[in-house]
């Protein structure tokens, strides 16, 4: 009788806890919120720029509620390939950004590895402006694992790089050894295969993407896109039970899709007329499920997929906001 009795009790916990779900009313103690802040090519010496959108970005992160647990911001970050002031940018830059109230990371892009190519600046002074040991690193962040990959090492190898025939200009003379790429590879399935946390890739490279995925890609004869079937796809799909988003720029367009059991995000460029748009993005893996919020708010997109759209569930969100004591309606 008494195992009866639990069982029916089991059975209505469970059976609530699913409607709740259902109903938009639960969101998992284990969702994370973070922003990424796209390409923002940013120049820092010219003072009528000042760093481009940077400070007006820094500022209205600073002033989100929820705060994020971290920012990322996704290559292509600071100074112009031809500006021999290049390592200023930069610092300019980090300057800025150490006025974040949320811990700040960077992804590697290809203008970061075409300025060491053009001697604007060395990998030496890149690492140390934004505090890096190596082109790709991971991180925690609670039940999280973050890892950052270099997606142009190995775009000029042999194989890589296009879609159409042809072949990559050679940028930077250290994707030309295939060795980088290697280490790379060894290791990134050595650290994907030694966490059991969730995974969350943030990549500069369009991984997941290819040119016929958006036809603005096929109007302008984008074709620099990783083949399908690459190391970095591949690696993804084989562990798509662990990854729960790859999060991109490069492209300077906002989509995302989901292939193969994985989900990739396009982040809209930062800089110039984009008013210095992000993204706030919020994951609960127990669910599922993800909302990716717009700044400024958007749910559209125009033809050339330039404006960040708000995507997803925004019940996640609310549900977030909500356990922290947040009563925001926007």
């Amino acid at each position: 009788m008494l195992m009866k009795t639990i069982i029916k009790i089991n059975f209505l916990t469970v059976f609530l806890l699913a409607f709740n779900v259902l109903a938009g009313n639960v969101t998992s103690h284990k969702t994370i919120n973070f922003v990424i802040v796209g390409d923002t090519h940013s120049t820092g010496n010219i003072p009528a720029i000042v760093t481009g959108n940077v400070p007006a970005i820094v500022k209205r992160i600073n002033k989100l509620d929820p705060q994020p647990a971290f920012v990322m911001f996704i290559g292509d970050i600071a100074g112009a390939d031809s500006d021999p002031n290049a390592y200023k940018d930069m610092v300019a830059f980090e300057k800025l950004c150490k006025n974040l109230r949320a811990p700040h990371y960077y992804t590697l892009g290809n203008h970061e590895a075409i300025k060491v190519s053009l001697k604007r600046c060395s990998w030496q002074q890149i690492f140390k402006v934004y505090n890096l040991k190596e082109r790709w690193y991971s991180f925690d962040v609670g039940d999280f694992h973050i890892c950052v990959l270099d997606g142009f090492i190995g775009m000029n190898s042999k194989g890589y790089g296009s879609n159409a025939g042809k072949a990559m200009p050679v940028l930077d003379p250290s994707n030309i050894p295939t060795s980088l790429f290697k280490r790379q590879q060894e290791w990134f399935l050595t650290d994907i295969k030694s966490t059991n946390k969730k995974v969350i890739i943030f990549i500069h490279q369009a991984i997941g993407f290819y040119q016929h995925d958006n036809q603005y890609w096929i109007d302008i004869a984008n074709w620099k896109f990783w083949p399908p079937g690459n190391f970095f796809e591949k690696t993804f799909e084989a562990n798509r039970d662990k990854i729960v988003g790859v999060f991109e720029g490069h492209k300077h367009h906002a989509l995302w899709k989901k292939r193969n059991g994985v989900v990739y995000h396009q982040i809209g460029a930062s800089f110039g007329q984009s008013g210095g748009q992000f993204a706030q993005v919020f994951i609960d893996p127990c669910l599922e499920t993800f909302y990716v919020q717009a700044h400024p708010h958007a749910t559209h997109h125009n033809k050339k997929f330039r404006v960040q759209q708000s995507y997803g569930d925004p019940a996640i969100m609310k549900n977030f906001q909500k356990k922290k004591g947040i009563n925001n309606e926007n």
